[in-house]
């Protein structure tokens, strides 16, 4: 696999992912055989104590027949020795119901003809085609409800026979019947909980591996983004390196790290494209600066003696031919001409190659700008330049006062003689924003506008017929030597220019 941001930042979030999902299956593992444990133990304790426990409910319900086998016994030889031998008289009954209320677990009491104790089984058995029908008897009939178990104990005399029916409480054999039913049910449920609990790993695993397999398409689709601008970022950075500063990466919108690198590589690129044209263009005017200078020196000088000897042959041609005087006069007045540009373009010239080396200042923009106004006013005529909006008072920037003044009004008289050309009277706009770390000088005519924004900062380039071409590239100099910038749009609506030129601000 190659070492790249891509592959890693998979493989890190499939350990993010797998890592965590192992371990929580382990720990998972360890619970479970944790549990399984206590749950194995739980059962042999339960299949342990099972006989014990149920051995010992049944001793003590024998135990508690045992004692009501005897009790029944001693009532019974009580009574025979408490009747009379005829016990049918008066006197029976408040002896046997004597005996019935003192004796909670009496049920009843019934006295049978002699020799009837062979057919108690009868009288217990309802299918019995016989029931011996009792003498005499009392009874509590609460006792005698199916909601009791009955014992009784059958004692025979030679006058009659005696009956005694005990009644034992249900509670003991719910209780019995309760604990075998809880028994029962905990057995049941630990064979199926182990019965259950290799589907318990399945569902966990399948359940694991759709986790993963969710959690990697989602992954694989938010990374297909990132990685597609890495990828796309890692181009750009390889033209840029070739030198092709054209190139840009496209910004999503979102406002994460990412997108804010691929913003700021776009505009690092933007800027290295302004200073590469930036410096391309000092250049340029650098070398232009060199032609300037030895032009004006190549031409000035052959001027002074050509003017001198123009006046000379004007001075002492001969007047008594009319039509070679006039010959002379024209022609004489046509190498003035050409002197007189030949100066001013030499003057020009002079003047770009002589700029001067800025001397900065802080200079508050109000100040400058009123500075600029009344100039232009003075220079071109009142309201040449119409200041528009209101002046930042609180904005200043570092700039050599003598040539911005010279840049900007290189400008704004192009401005004004573009709307004097196109027949508008009116006044040129100014005006000044202020940016986070810039300072907008607009500057609007309502002229014909330029065939081409680049051209005509170009030396030597102009649409006027009395232009050297060399004011706006001038000016274009001045403002990229102050670490600005110049733009030339059209202004939209009737026609016309705007330029704006940017500076950078001071702080405050």
């Amino acid at each position: 696999m190659k070492h790249t941001i891509s592959s890693r930042i998979y493989f890190s979030l499939l350990t993010a992912s797998v890592f965590p999902s192992f371990l929580a299956m382990g720990l998972l593992y360890y619970l479970m055989s944790a549990h399984d444990h206590l749950v194995q133990n739980h059962l042999q304790n339960l299949i342990r104590t099972k006989n014990p426990v149920t051995n010992s409910f049944l001793s003590l319900v024998h135990d508690k027949k045992q004692r009501y086998s005897m009790q029944a016994q001693l009532l019974g030889h009580q009574l025979e020795r408490r009747l009379p031998a005829e016990p049918f008289s008066a006197a029976s009954g408040p002896l046997l119901q004597e005996v019935l209320e003192t004796t909670e677990e009496i049920a009843e009491i019934a006295i049978f003809p002699p020799l009837s104790s062979k057919s108690q089984k009868s009288w217990m058995d309802p299918g019995a085609h016989r029931r011996p029908v009792p003498i005499y008897e009392v009874s509590r009939p609460v006792l005698l409800t199916t909601e009791y178990r009955h014992l009784a104990y059958l004692h025979a005399t030679p006058h009659f026979d005696i009956r005694i029916l005990l009644a034992t409480p249900p509670d003991d054999m719910k209780n019995y019947q309760s604990l075998a039913i809880n028994y029962e049910e905990s057995v049941q449920i630990l064979r199926i909980y182990q019965g259950i609990r290799k589907y318990y790993w399945t569902l966990f695993f399948i359940a694991l591996c759709v986790i993963v397999l969710a959690s990697y398409l989602a992954a694989n689709a938010f990374l297909k983004n990132v990685t597609r601008s890495i990828r796309n970022l890692a181009t750009a950075t390889r033209a840029v390196a070739e030198g092709r500063l054209d190139v840009s990466v496209e910004a999503k919108t979102r406002t994460d790290e990412l997108s804010t690198l691929v913003a700021d590589f776009n505009g690092m690129v933007k800027e290295m494209s302004a200073n590469r044209k930036r410096i391309r263009y000092l250049e340029r005017m650098g070398a232009w600066q060199e032609v300037a200078r030895r032009l004006a020196h190549e031409i000035k000088n052959p001027l002074t003696p050509i003017l001198l000897a123009v006046q000379q042959i004007h001075e002492k041609a001969p007047r008594d031919n009319p039509k070679y005087a006039n010959l002379v006069d024209t022609a004489v007045k046509m190498v003035r001409e050409e002197v007189a540009d030949l100066q001013k373009l030499v003057e020009a010239f002079g003047a770009l190659a002589r700029l001067p080396d800025k001397q900065v200042q802080v200079i508050p923009v109000a100040e400058f700008v009123n500075e600029l106004v009344e100039l232009a006013n003075v220079t071109w005529g009142p309201s040449s330049l119409l200041l528009r909006d209101r002046l930042p008072q609180d904005a200043k920037f570092n700039v050599d006062r003598m040539l911005m003044k010279r840049a900007l009004l290189n400008i704004i008289e192009n401005a004004i003689h573009a709307q004097k050309d196109a027949g508008k009277d009116i006044p040129v706009s100014f005006w000044v924003t202020v940016s986070r770390r810039y300072l907008h000088f607009h500057i609007e005519d309502h002229g014909a506008g330029v065939p081409d924004p680049e051209l005509i900062f170009e030396p030597y380039y102009t649409t006027k017929p009395s232009g050297t071409g060399l004011g706006l590239p001038l000016a274009k100099k001045i403002i990229l030597d102050h670490e600005g910038d110049i733009t030339v749009r059209g202004a939209g609506g009737d026609g016309g220019t705007l330029v704006t030129v940017q500076l950078p601000r001071v702080e405050a």
